[in-house]
């Protein structure tokens, strides 16, 4: 019984470890005046490796891509009776919950509107806090009293995350 327990915890818990290298994509697509736009089919491609992943916006004007690897992208919003919108250059970091509301323009297909930009880093869709790290980054952390670069080096690095101790152990 202890090996079967064991064994369900174990498989309960590889999905939440599988999602950790993971971001994630949502917004809201309206028209210029503002006006939600539904059944928009938009396209997100990785630049890197060129794997596409596909969604529709719903009947509200939402859309939401989960499960998304690590790096940049490219997100394309085709809509009949609308120019097709393309956003170039999405970076997207494991944890990220990157918000991109788009507003299409009325136009014909053969017309198309390409925006290269990068987003806000602030996340508002979710109450995690994240950073993440180059190489350099993790270099340049300081060493602890015996020699090592450790995990709790780089959360006390972390300005947020500091105040937030601080004030916990002030409490």
């Amino acid at each position: 019984m202890r090996h079967v327990l064991a064994l369900y915890l174990l498989v309960l818990a590889f999905p939440l470890a599988a999602q950790l290298d993971r971001a994630t994509v949502t917004g809201t697509v309206t028209d210029a005046s503002g006006a939600i736009v539904p059944g928009v089919h938009i396209t997100i491609r990785n630049t890197a490796n060129g794997g596409k992943f596909e969604t529709i916006s719903s009947s509200i004007g939402q859309y939401t891509q989960a499960g998304l690897p690590i790096g940049d992208y490219e997100l394309r919003f085709d809509a009949q009776g609308f120019k097709k919108l393309t956003l170039s250059h999405v970076n997207l970091q494991a944890g990220d919950v990157a918000r991109l509301d788009t507003k299409l323009d009325i136009g014909s297909v053969t017309e198309s509107v390409e925006v290269t930009a990068q987003s806000s880093r602030l996340q508002t869709d979710t109450p995690e806090v994240s950073a993440a790290l180059d190489g350099k980054a993790l270099a340049d952390l300081p060493l602890s009293f015996n020699g090592g670069r450790h995990a709790d080096n780089f959360a006390f690095s972390m300005a947020d995350i500091i105040g937030n101790l601080t004030c916990a152990l002030l409490d």
